[in-house]
């Protein structure tokens, strides 16, 4: 895994099926070489393994949580998780704590 930066900072949005947030996303090995190409920035990501999977103050899995981790969480609060990538989960789970 690779802390990816878009070549514009601060962009929000997808780029095929990964989610950036304010220019920052997470993003397999597999993937490196579109993003090279492109011109984005690539950083190793030397993280441990519990940082990965922090959960915040509020039970809200973290940032870093993987996708098992916010589907467990999301069935925890009753949310339907079929068909839902990892920033659809985020999705719906904060709209979920929102309310």
């Amino acid at each position: 895994m690779a802390i990816v930066k878009t070549p514009v900072p601060g962009y929000t949005g997808s780029v095929g099926d990964d989610y950036f947030v304010d220019g920052v996303c997470q993003v397999s090995d597999n993937k490196l070489a579109y993003y090279r190409r492109h011109g984005y920035t690539i950083e190793v990501e030397e993280l441990a393994d519990q940082e990965a999977s922090e959960t915040s103050a509020s039970g809200i899995p973290g940032a870093k949580a993987k996708k098992a981790e916010l589907i467990a969480y999301a069935q925890t609060l009753g949310i339907d998780t079929e068909g839902l990538d990892v920033a659809g989960l985020r999705e719906v789970i904060e709209a979920h704590v929102e309310d």
